[in-house]
């Protein structure tokens, strides 16, 4: 019977563990302890419960089955720490009774030694004072509504119990010597298994609120008494009650309605800045001036010409290398103050322009030269409005150069100026007359050329004779002029990847008849 009631209680206390992990959903949480008092009222079941054999020892005719009941008023104090967790102490009187099942038994008189059956039963009545303490824990299910469990210990502060037997049959049969139909058996100030007894409570409360600072809370609840309040005899107390708990808290403050409070300065809006804002496209153009991510220089005029005798075609090749534009989109509705533009490969600068000089603009078109080409181009705007705001905006281009089909190898186009001489082998010892020097090239040598590369192209006499006959020309005719005789390319640099000075010119012979 012991490790049942322990396994019992060991459920209790998980129970209540359980139940404190409830969060009081929707409850204003409290964060000082609360005093208060209660008073409670509960009543024992009749139940049918058997006693323990052979606690009454002097009863050998009855089973000891049979009903309880018991009355149990307490009032005490209690101190709440949370929403959620109280602490109860009190001071409790109960009064039980326990009546058993009729039993026959023999009924002997001494003075006439005769013996009679009688039909009797007999009950046992106790009053028990004791001190009581508990743990109470709550979760609210709805407003105010709560459930709560918890475990509870209390000692008997002192026990009296009675035990009586009656006769209820026959009608006229006394006990012995006397004339009641009553007797007390037994009596004493223990009764059960000792002092000491817990068990649980299971409780749901409902918490009211009266004068704004008063809080009564009415509950209903059932306890159940391990150890049991006459353990010996069956009164197992298993008990639904009612109790009535109060405590006085100070009122929260009223807030008072929105017309009587006073009114708060309504602080300005903060000052709206004037909408600034800058965009910037750079883009590449070619020849035919439409954009293009691919960078390729190509000739700009190609013209023939020919002169007899001898028979001599005049190939001009004009290179330029394209230009990049820049668009920019401004909008700043304080005005504009101030604004530059820098244009940079990699971390080179290769162009800045400034509003501080009054003839440059933001449409820009910038001419490349032959460095600037197959680099990664980054153009920065930056705007200063009239108030102090400033926005920089920004914008790349990749530019690649054009590569050898067959090689892949960039083709650097960087010369500027190419003229191809192609006459029939057969005349190439004719003397060069000033008379055969188109226009086109007197003036190019005069004003964009600085100096000038003659290639044979061959290893024949005559041919060699005529290059030295131009090279004469040309430094008598334009004495500033550097002109030389090459017979390897190479010489100056002319390979894939290399550069050659703009201000140059490259004179080709090439036989007609190849």
């Amino acid at each position: 019977m012991v490790r049942f009631q322990l396994r019992h209680i060991v459920l209790l206390f998980s129970f209540s563990l359980l139940l404190h992990q409830v969060d009081a959903r929707g409850q204003e949480r409290r964060t000082d302890p609360i005093f208060g008092a209660f008073i409670s009222y509960e009543y024992g079941l009749p139940l049918a419960l058997e006693r323990s054999p052979g606690a009454v020892e002097w009863c050998a005719f009855c089973d000891g089955t049979g009903t309880s009941y018991d009355h149990r008023g307490r009032f005490g104090a209690f101190l709440q720490l949370s929403n959620t967790t109280d602490i109860r102490l009190s001071l409790g009187i109960s009064s039980g009774e326990f009546t058993s099942t009729s039993y026959v038994a023999p009924l002997i008189d001494p003075e006439t030694s005769s013996t009679t059956q009688t039909d009797r039963f007999f009950t046992v009545s106790s009053l028990v004072a004791n001190i009581e303490g508990g743990l109470q824990l709550k979760g609210e299910v709805f407003d105010h509504l709560s459930v709560g469990f918890g475990p509870w210990l209390s000692y008997w502060l002192f026990s009296r119990f009675v035990q009586r037997e009656s006769i209820v049959s026959p009608a006229e049969i006394t006990f012995p010597g006397t004339t009641e139909r009553t007797r007390i058996v037994n009596e004493g100030d223990l009764l059960g298994s000792g002092p000491i007894s817990f068990g649980g409570t299971l409780s749901t409360s409902y918490e009211f609120l009266l004068f704004g600072h008063l809080h009564i809370v009415p509950e209903l609840y059932t306890r159940i008494d391990a150890w049991g309040l006459v353990n010996g005899l069956g009164i197992r107390s298993l008990s639904v009650g009612t109790a009535l708990s109060f405590n006085q808290q100070p009122p929260q403050p009223i807030e008072p309605p929105l017309s009587l409070l006073p009114l708060q300065p309504i602080p300005p809006p903060p000052p709206t800045l004037p909408y600034l804002s800058a965009d910037i496209d750079l883009y590449a153009l070619d020849n035919s001036g439409n954009n293009v991510e691919v960078i390729e220089p190509l000739p700009r005029r190609t013209g023939y010409l020919r002169h007899t005798p001898p028979e001599q075609e005049w190939v001009v090749d004009d290179y330029v290398l394209p230009s990049i534009g820049i668009t920019p989109q401004i909008r700043a509705e304080a005005g504009i103050r101030s604004w530059s533009l820098s244009i940079r490969r990699e971390n080179q600068e290769i162009a800045y322009i400034t509003s501080a000089d009054p003839d440059q603009s933001l449409n820009l078109n910038l001419k490349l030269s032959e460095e600037n080409v197959a680099q990664k181009l980054m153009a920065e705007l930056i705007v200063e409005d009239s108030t102090g705001a400033i926005t920089v905006a920004r914008d790349y281009l990749p530019l690649v150069k054009r590569k050898d089909e067959v090689s892949g190898e960039p083709i650097l186009n960087q010369i500027e100026h190419q003229w191809i001489f192609n006459t029939p082998e057969e005349n190439v010892g004719t003397a060069l007359r000033a008379a055969n020097v188109p226009e086109q090239l007197v003036e190019l040598l005069s004003t964009s050329v600085d100096e000038v590369f003659i290639f044979p192209g061959s290893d024949s006499v005559e041919v060699r004779r005529y290059a030295e006959t131009l090279q004469r020309y040309l430094q008598e005719k334009f004495p500033s002029l550097t002109v030389a005789i090459e017979t390897d390319p190479n010489q100056i640099n002319l390979l894939p990847g290399e550069s050659l000075p703009s201000r140059s010119l490259l004179l080709f012979f090439r036989n007609s008849q190849e």
